[in-house]
């Protein structure tokens, strides 16, 4: 229910506006005055969510009252009237001192009542950005959002359905406010595993100065997945990718880790420099191979990488994604290199992970008692036990 105050030093037009207004079911009226004293105290006390005001009249002194309710109730939404000498001139004036809509008398019913509609959601929109912003200010000061980053030995390896099921269950196990960030910013692919789209994506971060990437532009940008997951989607085309400079990399980077308990980041193949920036405040990193040669070739090459780029090997976590049965006993021994870095073995689960990725639902969710999730399951719990252990090298990840 919208409340509304009116204030006009006329009777006849407090009582007809009173008239319009209780005809709609969605809105009541709290309180009327005539001077500018009257609404000054009715906005104070009674905190109505719309104020109707004749800004023209001296008795109720509109500009200056106002600016005042601005002041004193700044969550009172302001609508002035006006309806004698230049309109526009005190519509100008109208804005300019706080109020949100003007409207020029004799007012109708379907141009009043939408006037209110629309300023009153305005109104709300704007004090959840408000609350948001606090928040997340407050939230800064001691919040500092444990990174997840995702790596593959080489491509079709499992990343990216890892990490958008991991990020998901991590969401539904926490109940706390985990992101997930798409790094793959010419082919990500996390946006369709997840069946979710959106207008915005971190190549329209990169267009702002770096001061204009602020908590709330961060908040518009993303978008909600599922369990509460919020997440930020790599460009919708391979060509925005090169506008997406090191330095927003950064600038989101740190801004996610202010407002997020968890930010799991998809990577592109290889270790670019925006992986690197990912890199530098990683609390775990998970380098996903296949028992094939060639993956774990790389999966060696990439281990020995990362510890001279001094990244800890205890923050290094190994995920071996399962061939078929046919080729276990090559896999095996294509393994043995790699074992004792081995943290947790995704089962072979072809049905399983392809009606996943064709539904773009999360198995973890459509299927939680299936092998592979529950494998998801227990490097979730890895990742929440402290210390993390790693070299288990048994299949499954080892909880403290």
């Amino acid at each position: 229910m919208i409340r509304v105050a009116i204030a006009d030093h006329l009777p006849t037009s407090v009582r007809a506006c009173a008239s319009l207004l209780g005809l709609e079911t969605d809105m009541e009226v709290c309180g009327t005055a005539h001077t500018g004293a009257q609404i000054l105290d009715i906005a104070t006390h009674h905190r109505p969510d719309v104020i109707l005001l004749d800004i023209e009249e001296p008795g109720i002194g509109g500009l200056a009252v106002t600016r005042e309710i601005q002041r004193v109730a700044p969550d009172v939404a302001i609508i002035a009237t006006a309806g004698t000498g230049d309109s526009r001139e005190a519509g100008q004036a109208a804005l300019q001192a706080g109020a949100r809509d003007c409207l020029v008398k004799p007012l109708t019913a379907e141009l009043l009542v939408a006037s209110i509609r629309r300023v009153n959601e305005l109104q709300q929109h704007r004090e959840l950005l408000l609350r948001r912003s606090v928040g997340m200010r407050q939230a800064a000061a001691v919040r500092q959002a444990r990174v997840i980053v995702v790596l593959g030995s080489q491509g079709g390896c499992g990343k990216s359905v890892l990490a958008t099921n991991l990020a998901v269950l991590l969401a539904r196990r926490t109940r706390q406010r985990v992101g997930l960030m798409d790094l793959d910013l010419q082919l990500g692919d996390v946006g369709l595993l997840l069946n979710v789209t959106s207008r915005l994506n971190i190549a329209d971060l990169a267009a702002l100065r770096g001061d204009q990437i602020d908590a709330e532009r961060l908040e518009d940008t993303m978008v909600d997945g599922p369990e509460g997951l919020r997440m930020l989607l790599a460009p919708r085309t391979p060509d925005l990718a090169d506008t997406v400079r090191i330095e927003v990399v950064e600038n989101v980077l740190q801004r996610l880790r202010t407002s997020l308990d968890w930010l799991v980041v998809d990577t592109p193949q290889g270790v670019p420099d925006i992986t690197w920036e990912a890199l530098k405040q990683v609390h775990r990193c998970l380098l996903v191979t296949t028992p094939l040669l060639t993956a774990v070739k790389n999966c060696r090459l990439l281990l020995d990488y990362l510890a001279l780029r001094e990244v800890p090997p205890d923050q290094v976590l190994v995920v071996g994604n399962s061939v078929a049965p046919e080729a276990a006993e090559a896999a095996e021994r294509n393994l043995a290199g790699v074992r004792r870095a081995l943290t947790v073995r995704l089962p072979y689960d072809p049905e399983v992970v392809r009606r996943s990725v064709d539904t773009g639902s999360p198995f973890v969710l459509k299927a939680p008692e299936a092998p592979v999730s529950r494998a998801v399951a227990d490097l979730v719990e890895c990742l929440l036990a402290a210390p993390v252990p790693v070299g288990t090298g048994d299949g499954q990840a080892r909880r403290s």
